[in-house]
């Protein structure tokens, strides 16, 4: 048996109740509870995820990890509002956070969570500030954000890229450029799907560490789906899926086993 993740270990699993009602840092920032999602394809049932349970704090970074079809982009959707649960509740803050409109979780969307993809999904008409800046059109864009959105960009290396397309950046550069569009909002929660996915190992290791520093030095809550288990360092809350179920240990490179069923409901890292 390879080496293994440090998972985390709980007793019990918190009552929906207790989140709802506990405040400050004994309350979870985003929570679930028995979260399923079931497609139709045709008179057959495809069971994506079989009642995930997770809780998440407020400044933590974790990552998600497991085989090709365990359901792990599937909950990072259902998370950050993408899609709804065909059961199950998710909290965020307290709240249920699907007891919106669909008006309502876009400008939930739009000014508490930022998303990175692993196709990037930058548009490839505008510039790289014009793609940061793309979040804030529905509310308008002021001379302070574009000057926010070029602090961003010179931050993440990108100070003399700004003006250039898509096309003319390479991988890692667009996925710097999704990471400002997914910070420009100030968000509380950045949702990051395969982020180093269509990168090669240093050009993902780079982006990693990137989010890391963000995390670090702003305090983002950041949740990751990942294939790439050798950015994943020992002490890192990850969270397996195996079967739309959270599984009780996964491997890392120079981890020791550790951790129960119950890991993904303990929130710290």
């Amino acid at each position: 048996m390879g080496a293994q993740i440090p998972m985390e270990k709980q007793t019990s699993s918190p009552n929906p109740r207790d989140i709802r009602e506990a405040s400050g840092e004994d309350r979870a920032l985003l929570s679930a509870r028995g979260v399923e999602k079931v497609y139709k394809k045709g008179p057959a049932e495809v069971r994506s995820l079989r009642g995930v349970d997770l809780d998440v704090r407020k400044g933590e970074l974790a990552f998600i990890v497991g085989p090709s079809g365990s359901g792990k982009s599937t909950l990072l959707g259902i998370l950050g509002a993408l899609d709804r649960p065909t059961s199950g509740k998710v909290w965020l803050e307290g709240r249920d956070l699907f007891d919106r409109s669909d008006r309502e979780l876009a400008m939930l969307r739009r000014s508490k969570f930022g998303f990175v993809f692993q196709a990037f999904n930058l548009i490839p008409t505008l510039t790289a500030l014009e793609n940061v800046l793309c979040p804030l059109i529905p509310g308008g864009t002021a001379r302070e954000a574009a000057q926010d959105a070029a602090r961003l960009l010179s931050t993440l290396g990108l100070g003399e890229r700004m003006k250039h397309k898509p096309f003319e950046l390479s991988g890692g550069e667009q996925q710097r450029v999704a990471l400002a569009r997914a910070l420009i909002g100030k968000p509380e929660i950045v949702f990051a799907d395969e982020p180093t996915g269509e990168l090669d190992s240093q050009k993902g290791g780079e982006i990693i560490g990137m989010i890391r520093a963000m995390n670090r030095d702003i305090g983002v809550t950041v949740l990751i789906v990942t294939h790439a288990v050798q950015h994943i360092l020992p002490g890192d809350r990850v969270l397996k899926l195996k079967d739309g179920r959270f599984a009780e240990d996964a491997p890392t490179p120079g981890g020791a086993p550790a951790g129960g069923k119950d890991a993904a409901t303990k929130g710290g890292a």
